[in-house]
This record gives structure tokens, sequence and C-alpha cells, in this order.
């Protein structure tokens, strides 16, 4: 019993302490696009279990986005049976932000996702 209250007091410690790093998070500033265009490439990865090799899904879905001076090409991967492509709409407006080599994307129905950046390119080169 005393084991068992000592560890609801732990969780409970944990979650609170979790809140607390999310409120201090920096705010991130996102930015407006246009997605121009979206494509996918089926591919197949081999997985060895117990001796035995098994082909697994490895899609990979590219999202390029129209953000003004930069033209952004994300990417993200499907790998298992239940992941599709996002509910994203082309030639219309995306909310994105950008951390480090990542972008996330809002979808349609504002759920925030995950892709890596594969290309970025400069419209107006440099004189």
């Amino acid at each position: 019993m005393k084991t068992r209250i000592a560890g609801i007091a732990v969780v409970v410690m944990l979650l609170l302490s979790l809140s607390a790093v999310a409120k201090d998070k920096p705010p991130v500033a996102w930015m407006t696009g246009t997605l121009t265009d979206v494509s996918s490439e089926r591919g197949k990865r081999l997985v060895t279990v117990q001796d035995t090799v098994l082909t697994k899904r490895d899609d990979h879905t590219f999202y390029t986005i129209d953000a003004g001076e930069m033209i952004y090409v994300a990417e993200r991967g499907l790998r298992s049976r239940g992941d599709k492509p996002l509910l994203v709409t082309i030639n219309t407006q995306v909310k994105f932000y950008i951390k480090g080599q990542d972008m996330y994307l809002l979808d349609e129905a504002g759920k925030e996702h995950k892709l890596s950046i594969e290309k970025q390119t400069l419209k107006t080169p440099v004189k």
C-alpha cells in the first residue's frame, strides 16, 4: 500500500514538473507559405525477425512550400501500415515553423506534424 502511494506521488510530481517545463517553452514563429506540390515515393525496407527476413513499408511523401523568399521541400516518412499522407490541399496557404533541420507543418485539421527539410532554395539569387 505504501509503495503504491509512493508510486502515485512520483507520477504526480513528474506530471507537475513536465507542465512547468512546457510553460517555459518559448513561443514558435509560425510562417505562412503556399503548398505548391505534394509527391510520393514508394519504398520497401528489409527487417529481420527471429531469422526471418520481412519486407516492410518505407514510403516517403514530399511537400513543397513557397514561403516568399525561400522554397522548402520537406519529407515525411510513412513506415507503419496506418500512416497516411497529411490532410493538405495544393495551392492553399499552410502554416509552418522551422527548428533546425525540421519543419513543423499544420494540416487542415490544425494538427502539427514533424517533417525533415530535404532542400531549401533561395528564390532570388544573391548578387
